[in-house]
């Protein structure tokens, strides 16, 4: 996540920072002179834009200091020192290495850094290698060219930009080794160079426990030697996105990741657990409601055989108004067993044996009576 910002003296940042606040944007480089750092520090005190509230200010180190120790006309409006010192506070510098190590061998020249350094009587000015190397490199890049009897004519404005087009060709595709490292150019920018990070605490810059190089570097590289560790008093800060996988994190997700502020992965996770609960009550409502539609349409049947009419009776049934019991004749697994008569129709009358079931389900069902073969007269 980057963006750049420009400003001056005289400008107000704070509608600068405010828009890197709204990005979520949590690591801060600031290229700023004196006047312009101590305006961009208070209006990031203002905006609670520091260590408090996990965000890491990276300042140039060409700040002398106790750049901030400034009198009371000099502080911007509504901040004090004390609010600025706190804003520098547990934030880093950057540095490059400025020479490479005595003993490494150059051909700028002189055979080695030592040797170098010897010439100038240790009268040398931070990065005044750099400027000693951007000439030699001009120059070897320049020597390798006309060595290729390519020469522009003067009068021919074409082989002219075609001479600073093979120039160019030729610094990406050498490396030079120079008092300053090795210098190599695989784009418009050098490669491989060491930074090294310094972070304020307590009053003083105390040097960051690695140094950092723009090209990959293994844990166990030389490079990397404990002097200080980096104080975090609120935990290990992050640049506001995800560290893997945001790339391929989809907007629903990266709009949730960046509302709660946190990794793409876990709001992933969070996503995932919530879309899975949501699904199991969804399948529980679904499946109550089918095993209640089921239960209800079960009662209704049961419901209508037991209100439904006897007109439809069977040969052995005998509809209850036509019968009349006179006395129990015995009790069998299935009912008891009544001597009675049956009026058929007007003036016919016969003697049966009745058998009323047994409904414990239903103890106001009307009686049930059937007609018995062996005692269908009497």
């Amino acid at each position: 996540m980057a963006t750049a910002y420009k400003s001056s003296p005289g400008n107000d940042p704070t509608a600068s920072l405010d828009t890197i606040k709204r990005k979520n944007h949590r690591i801060i480089i600031a290229d700023v002179k004196k006047e312009v750092g101590l305006h961009t520090l208070c209006a990031a005190h203002k905006l609670e834009m520091t260590w408090r509230q996990k965000y890491v200010w990276v300042l140039p180190s060409w700040l002398p200091k106790g750049w901030f120790n400034v009198s009371k006309d000099e502080l911007p409006a509504g901040c004090t020192m004390e609010h600025i010192e706190n804003a520098v506070n547990l934030s880093f510098t950057y540095r490059f290495k400025e020479v490479e190590d005595d003993s490494f061998e150059i051909n700028a020249g002189f055979k080695n850094v030592l040797e170098w350094k010897t010439t100038f009587n240790g009268t040398i000015v931070p990065y005044a290698g750099y400027a000693y190397d951007a000439i030699w490199t001009l120059a070897n890049s320049l020597d390798k060219l006309n060595s290729t009897r390519f020469i522009p004519s003067v009068l021919d404005p074409f082989r002219k930009r075609l001479y600073m087009a093979k120039w160019i060709q030729t610094i990406k595709r050498n490396s030079f080794n120079e008092v300053t490292g090795t210098v190599s150019f695989r784009s418009t920018t050098r490669q491989s160079q060491p930074i090294y990070l310094d972070q304020y605490v307590a009053g003083e810059y105390k040097p960051e426990p690695r140094s950092i190089k723009t090209s990959a570097l293994n844990d166990d590289d030389e490079e990397f030697k404990i002097v200080h560790k980096i104080l975090w008093p609120l935990g290990r800060p992050t640049d506001g996105s995800a560290p893997s996988g945001s790339k391929g994190c989809q907007s629903l997700i990266k709009g949730l990741a960046a509302f709660l502020r946190i990794e793409c992965e876990i709001a992933t996770a969070i996503a995932i657990v919530v879309i899975v609960l949501a699904s199991i009550i969804a399948f529980g409502f679904v499946g109550g409601a089918l095993v209640y539609r089921h239960y209800e349409k079960k009662v209704r049947l049961i419901e209508q055989q037991q209100d439904s009419s006897l007109s439809s009776l069977s040969e052995y049934e005998l509809p209850e108004d036509s019968v009349r019991i006179y006395r129990s004749l015995g009790e069998g697994a299935f009912g008891k067993v009544y001597l009675g008569e049956y009026l058929k129709e007007e003036g016919c009358v016969f003697a049966v044996a009745i058998k009323a079931a047994r409904d414990p389900k239903n103890l106001n069902a009307k009686l049930v009576v059937e007609r018995s073969r062996g005692y269908e007269t009497i």
